[in-house]
């Protein structure tokens, strides 16, 4: 039994019914769609969406055109959601739809949790992507560097018994993924998640190298420990951040990702040089 939390994932209705179909053939489909349509959405594994009107239009820096589009095989009949635990397991849905058997075709997609980013992979993203998100050992010269600037950094800002950032030792638990982000060969940042609990994750040890500040590598890297998070099924991330005008950058970013001020979590303290912040999942 998959104990995870499930996701939503878009289904388009593309294509057009088979022409050798008869009206008969074709409305036996559509009511068995709606039989199997409502027993999926009474179980909680699908959410309604609504049929599209044949009447479109595409609005570009081109101008307004008429569709739809069939040309470029654009026909979207409707849409709606499935709740799932994996893109596989929304396909399997998708599968069963009785509509198949006259000619439509499915696109099942994840719903993307949080806000786009010009840095992180997505759809609209051309080319070759600038930056790289990887797993990393901890082993290497260039994130051994950027740890001790990181540590550094927090005691310069904080009093010790308010620093909070973990050392490579504290890193290497098996209860921490780290992550480290790149551009070409060069070391961008770095990121953690440590597992509190089956359901309950917190970020740590978040650094952007300094020559690589303002290029979206923090963004990226919050945006893949999230998906992370997701993935796993927590259903909280909380996170600890300095109270000083040092680290007001980080917890805008923070803000912008949906998480919102929380208290003390999981051995921290109230402290006057900390800031809690959580997100629900």
């Amino acid at each position: 039994m998959n104990t995870s939390t499930p996701s939503e994932y878009l289904v388009l209705s593309r294509g057009q019914w088979d022409a050798d179909k008869s009206p008969e053939e074709i409305q036996q489909a559509i009511d068995a769609f709606y039989v199997w349509h409502d027993e999926l959405v009474a179980q909680g594994r699908m959410k309604s969406g609504q049929r599209l009107a044949r009447d479109a239009r595409l609005v570009s820096r081109a101008g307004v055109l008429d569709g739809p589009f069939t040309e470029a095989k654009e026909v979207v009949g409707g849409y709606w959601f499935f709740i799932a635990h994996s893109l596989d397991e929304a396909c399997a849905l998708a599968a069963q739809n009785p509509c198949m058997a006259c000619g439509l075709q499915y696109e099942v997609r994840p719903v993307e949790p949080v806000r786009a980013s010009a840095w992180v992979p997505s759809s609209e993203t051309p080319g070759t992507v600038t930056l790289r998100i990887r797993r990393d050992d901890l082993r290497g010269p260039e994130i051994q560097a950027l740890l001790e600037e990181h540590l550094q950094h927090m005691r310069a800002v904080s009093p010790p018994e308010s620093v909070h950032a973990l050392d490579l030792d504290k890193l290497r638990q098996p209860a921490i993924t780290f992550w480290t982000v790149w551009s070409g060969a060069s070391l961008a940042g770095c990121g953690a998640l440590k597992q509190i609990n089956p359901q309950h994750g917190e970020i740590k040890s978040m650094r952007t190298a300094q020559a690589h500040r303002r290029a979206g590598v923090a963004r990226a890297m919050l945006a893949h420990i999230i998906e992370e998070a997701r993935r796993r099924g927590y259903t909280r991330l909380s996170l600890e951040t300095g109270s000083q005008d040092a680290f007001e950058p980080a917890r805008q970013l923070y803000a912008r990702f949906g998480f919102v001020p929380c208290p003390p979590f999981e051995g921290y303290t109230d402290d006057p040089n900390s800031v809690f912040m959580c997100r629900q999942m």
